[in-house]
C-alpha cells in the first residue's frame, strides 16, 4: 500500500468512526452509568468485533453475512435484549455519588468485553462497510502480511482512539455529578440511552 492509499483509507476509516453507532454509544452509556475501566472493556469488546469482520472482509467470506443470516438475527434479538436489560438496571438502580478512582458496576470487566462483543456483532453492516471498501485500496488478491496489519493497525486505533474520546468525556460528566438526585439523572439518561440502543440494534 503507497502512502497516499494508507492516508485516504485512514480518512475513511476515520468518518466511519466518528458516526455514533451501537458500539459508541454502548461506550458512552457505560461510562456513565460505571466510570471508565467498565467502558475501556465494552469498547474492547466492540473493537474485537470490528477485528472479527475485518478478518473475514480480507478472506474475501462477505457472503457469510447472507449465508448465516438467520444467526444475525438471533445474535440481534439477544444483543438488542441484553441492552434493554441492562437499561432497565441503570434506570431503577438506586443512585451512588461515584468516587475518584471507582469503577463500578457487579457483572466484571470480562462480562463488559463480553457485552461489548455481542453489541458489535449484532451489527453485520460493519462487514459490509470493509467489503465495499477495502477492494477501493487493496488488491484482495495478492494482499500481503504488511498490507494486513497496516489494516488492522489503522482500523482498530482510529476507532479507538475516537472510542476513548467520547468515553473520557462521558467519564468527566460523570464526575461532576456530585448528589444523589443528579446520579439518578444521569443514571436514567444513562439506561434511557442502552435501552433506545437495544430497541434499535434488535429492530433495525
Amino acid at each position: 500500500m503507497s502512502l497516499a492509499t494508507i492516508l485516504a483509507f485512514a480518512l475513511a476509516i476515520l468518518l466511519l468512526a466518528l458516526t455514533p453507532g451501537p458500539g459508541m454509544l454502548a461506550c458512552i452509556a457505560r461510562a456513565l452509568s460505571a466510570g471508565l475501566a467498565p467502558a475501556f472493556a465494552v469498547m474492547a469488546g466492540t473493537k474485537l468485533a470490528d477485528l472479527i469482520f475485518l478478518s473475514l472482509a480480507i478472506a474475501g467470506m462477505t457472503g457469510l453475512s447472507f449465508a448465516m443470516g438467520e444467526w444475525f438475527v438471533v445474535v440481534k434479538i439477544a444483543g438488542g435484549g441484553y441492552l434493554i436489560w441492562l437499561g432497565y438496571r441503570l434506570w431503577t438502580r438506586d443512585p451512588v455519588v461515584p468516587v475518584m478512582g471507582a469503577s463500578g458496576g457487579k457483572r466484571g470487566l470480562l462480562g463488559d468485553v463480553l457485552a461489548g462483543l455481542t453489541i458489535g456483532l449484532s451489527n453485520p453492516k460493519v462487514i459490509m462497510f470493509f467489503a465495499a471498501l477495502l477492494p477501493s485500496f487493496v488488491d484482495l488478491t495478492a494482499i500481503g502480511a504488511r498490507d494486513i496489519l497496516i489494516l488492522v493497525l489503522l482500523v482498530l486505533g482510529i476507532a479507538i482512539a475516537v472510542d476513548a474520546i467520547a468515553v473520557m468525556l462521558a467519564v468527566r460528566a460523570r464526575r461532576l455529578c456530585t448528589t444523589r438526585s443528579a446520579m439518578r439523572r444521569l443514571n436514567r439518561l444513562a439506561g434511557a440511552t442502552m435501552a433506545a440502543l437495544g430497541v434499535v440494534v434488535a429492530t433495525r
